[in-house]
């Protein structure tokens, strides 16, 4: 008979590598292509070095998960978390990935990642009690026609308004071959009404 037991701890180091073999090997046994997680990391200085932004994330075959964006709270509502996630999705274009997804809090960035074309995916009521957990993506590449990110979004005085930063954020559609490193993906289209 087995013995359950509860950890309110981390793993040692041998139940993790007992674990993750098992699921190196149930993944073999399917032919699923290995996993390999990748960090990644965009930072913004200001120009006495200290650290004003961060798009930091997880290369996940081919997706990139973003973890967490953050602006200096001094930075905020000039651009720069724009130009973070300009720099992402330009990573994942010139990468040929999939396309890009995150979690986020009812309280934290929901509007910016919709006006940035992000479509809801999943929503959590009461994550915590009164809150809402959201997950969004973007797929930067369906089928035959990609999306190409935009390139060098540029935040001009009068420009804030959400429309505004939804043209120039907006992914423009390529009648070119797909770009994709793999089968082209294709997206359900299945998303949260907000």
């Amino acid at each position: 008979m087995s013995e359950i037991k509860f950890k309110a701890e981390d793993l040692t180091a041998e139940e993790q590598e007992v674990i993750s073999g098992g699921f190196e090997q149930h993944s073999s046994e399917h032919s699923a292509p290995p996993f390999k997680k990748t960090r990644l990391n965009w930072l913004a200085y200001d120009s006495e070095q200290n650290l004003i932004g961060a798009a930091t994330a997880d290369l996940l075959w081919d997706w990139i998960y973003l973890d967490e964006l953050w602006v200096d709270k001094t930075q905020r509502g000039q651009g720069l978390g724009l130009q973070l996630m300009s720099q992402v999705e330009d990573y994942a274009s010139s990468q040929h990935l999939t396309g890009i997804w995150l979690w986020t809090q009812s309280w934290q960035a929901a509007e910016f990642y919709k006006r940035l074309d992000y479509e809801e995916f999943a929503r959590f009521p009461d994550f915590p009690a009164g809150h809402f957990r959201l997950g969004f993506r973007k797929l930067l590449c369906t089928g035959a026609t990609p999306q190409t990110p935009r390139r060098d979004i540029k935040r001009t005085k009068g420009s804030t308004s959400p429309q505004s930063i939804k043209t120039q954020t907006r992914s423009v559609i390529s009648a070119a071959a797909p770009n994709c490193r793999h089968t082209p993906c294709v997206s359900t289209g299945e998303s949260s009404v907000v």
